[in-house]
């Protein structure tokens, strides 16, 4: 149970880290579509 919170907090990371970065390609495909 000790290692519980940590691998939350992994998960959370790494997907924040993913949606992070996803969404910059996004922004600037659009920004490249609308410039």
């Amino acid at each position: 149970m000790h290692g519980e919170p940590q691998m939350v907090s992994g998960h959370f990371l790494l997907y924040g880290s993913t949606l992070y970065y996803s969404s910059t390609l996004l922004w600037r495909d659009l920004k490249q579509h609308f410039t």
